[in-house]
């Protein structure tokens, strides 16, 4: 039960951290231990974010048709197999591919993940590359920070950070939270004040399965592209920021407890 509840509760904190169950891009995490029991190939959607360093969970672009006039792909590659996709290029985000996020902190600005509506064949040791083409210096802003990512041609090998079949999670009372959070660590009043949010996305998840069922997040990069950072101020508070890093350590001792693989480069 207590390996149940620490892999439950590592994917939950994924959720709230991030919006969905990636990987936190340009920190130091270990990978969850893959959800899949299943070798072959299977249909999922893929979650992609731009992999940028340094960042803290989130991140925006400031000008949307900058970024899109440029080009990003995805290879998927599987034995003698190699399959392209393009997600956007030239103006315009390919058919199939999505940007929404609910409760985006980003407003008027872009956020930097890419969902595919349209499921692609995905299998564990699948090799992934991307290659973004960016024609112009992008401003972003971040919960605690500002930056560039400069013009350039940018490159990144790696696997996914998780792939998820069908999703049957069973959500944990209240009691039950602040019982795994305290065992892993967590203070008694800190379990308490996270166990409100976690069990109201683990309702969510529960009402909702079909939106966490098959699903493969990439993540387990080599490596992140750098940013030139303009200011150490983003749109979060001080006590957010200080609760989001509570929740990161959190989240690597659960997923470490899970049993969880170190990805090979940052995730």
């Amino acid at each position: 039960m207590r390996n149940l509840g620490t892999r439950f509760i590592a994917k939950i904190l994924l959720i709230c951290a991030l919006g969905l169950p990636t990987a936190a891009h340009g920190l130091q995490l270990p990978r969850p231990p893959l959800e899949t029991t299943i070798a072959e190939p299977v249909a999922r959607h893929i979650s992609l974010k731009i992999p940028l360093a340094g960042i803290q969970f989130h991140w925006c672009f400031m000008n949307r048709d900058e970024l899109l006039s440029g080009k990003l792909t995805l290879e998927v590659r599987r034995g003698d197999t190699t399959n392209e996709i393009v997600i956007f290029e030239g103006g315009s985000i390919t058919s199939g591919w999505s940007t929404s996020l609910s409760a985006s902190p980003c407003g008027e600005s872009f956020y930097f993940l890419f969902f595919s509506t349209t499921p692609y064949l995905t299998a564990p040791g699948d090799e992934l590359e991307i290659e973004l083409h960016v024609l112009k210096d992008l401003s972003g802003i971040g919960p605690n920070q500002t930056g560039v990512l400069a013009a350039s041609t940018y490159r990144v090998k790696g696997t996914y950070f998780n792939l998820v079949d069908e999703d049957d999670a069973q959500p944990m009372s209240a009691a039950q939270l602040i019982d795994s959070l305290t065992e892993q660590g967590v203070t008694r009043d800190e379990a308490e004040m996270m166990a409100q949010t976690l069990q109201g996305v683990s309702l969510a998840m529960r009402m909702n399965a079909e939106a966490f069922s098959f699903i493969a997040y990439t993540g387990c990069w080599e490596n992140l592209w750098p940013l030139k950072i303009t200011s150490n101020e983003g749109w979060a508070s001080p006590e957010q920021i200080a609760f989001q890093e509570r929740n990161l350590e959190i989240e690597r001792a659960a997923i470490e407890r899970a049993g969880g693989p170190n990805c090979s480069g940052p995730a």
